[in-house]
């Protein structure tokens, strides 16, 4: 589904109560008119949006991404975050130190990651 840039940014705009439109288009280097026309936008200019993003102190470019683009990045940076270490212990050990079900949670979360 095509998302309606216009219609995400006034929706911002009108979150900011402080904010009018006629200022909200002056800090963005337009009238008040132009503003009301890129409500109705289906797309714009990226240096527009960055700008507005800047004004609002919101990141538009997260809502043109896919849901599935979003996981991807998210599971990335999960696993650039994360140092992992490798151990040398027996299962005995692993009952004795209780950790048996987190090990197997965790195993079970990597697998369907991958997957």
């Amino acid at each position: 589904m095509k998302k309606n840039i216009g219609k995400i940014i006034e929706k911002h705009v009108k979150a900011k109560k402080n904010l009018p439109v006629a200022q909200f288009a002056k800090l963005i280097g337009k009238d008040r008119s132009t503003t009301y026309d890129i409500f109705t936008r289906q797309s714009i200019d990226t240096e527009l949006l960055e700008k507005i993003g800047h004004v609002l102190e919101y990141d538009f470019f997260q809502e043109l991404l896919k849901p599935e683009t979003i996981q991807e990045i998210v599971l990335k940076n999960s696993i650039a975050n994360k140092i992992y270490i490798e151990l040398d212990i027996s299962e005995k050990d692993i009952e004795i130190l209780g950790v048996k079900e987190k090990i197997v949670q965790i195993i079970k979360k990597n697998s369907q990651s991958l997957n």
